[in-house]
C-alpha cells in the first residue's frame, strides 16, 4: 500500500490570496497575499486587478488581519511585535506610504473595536496590558485592566469616499 502525505507547505504555507475585502466606498479591493514570501496587504481598484499594489512592507511575521477605515482612505491592520504578543494597530494609506502605529505603547495588546461612521477617520481601540512600560500619547493612560480609546487616523474628515 502506498502512503500519500500532504506536503507540509500545502497545510501550513501562505495562501495565494486570503481575506478579500471591499472598501466602504466600493472603489477598492484589498486582500492578503505573499510579497517576498511574507503575507502583506494588497489593494487594487475594483475592476482593474492589473493595477494591484502591495501597501505594507512586512518582512518577518506577516499580516494576518486587515480592515478598511470607513473613510476608505486607510487600511487598518494589527501586528504582533516580533513574537512578544504586543499587538499594535496600524493604518496605511490606500495609495501607499508608511504605515502608522496608532498604538505606540510597549507591553500592550491592542484590538480594533469599532470603526467610526460619523467620523470615518476615527476608530475605537481596546488596549489591554498588565502594565504599560511607556505611554507616549497622553490620551492613552496606563490602566491595570485595559481601556478603550478613540483614535483619529487622519485629520481629514471625509477623505476617499
Amino acid at each position: 500500500m502506498r502512503s500519500s502525505f500532504i506536503a507540509r507547505a500545502q497545510l501550513f504555507g501562505n495562501p495565494t490570496r486570503a481575506l478579500g475585502r471591499i472598501s466602504p466606498g466600493g472603489r477598492w479591493l484589498s486582500w492578503l497575499a505573499p510579497e517576498r514570501g511574507v503575507l502583506n496587504i494588497w489593494v487594487a481598484p475594483v475592476g482593474d486587478m492589473r493595477d494591484a499594489q502591495v501597501i505594507t512592507t512586512d518582512r518577518q511575521r506577516g499580516v494576518r488581519f486587515h480592515a478598511w477605515a470607513n473613510s476608505s482612505a486607510f487600511v487598518l491592520y494589527i501586528q504582533d511585535e516580533g513574537g512578544t504578543e504586543d499587538w499594535h494597530v496600524y493604518a496605511v494609506p490606500v495609495g501607499g506610504g508608511p504605515a502608522r502605529d496608532l498604538t505606540p505603547l510597549r507591553g500592550v495588546n491592542a484590538r480594533i473595536l469599532e470603526l467610526g461612521f460619523d467620523e470615518p477617520n476615527v476608530i475605537a481601540v481596546a488596549i489591554f496590558a498588565a502594565r504599560l512600560v511607556s505611554a507616549k500619547p497622553s490620551s492613552m493612560p496606563a490602566t491595570s485592566n485595559g481601556a478603550a480609546r478613540c483614535i483619529r487616523i487622519s485629520s481629514t474628515r471625509r477623505a476617499g469616499r
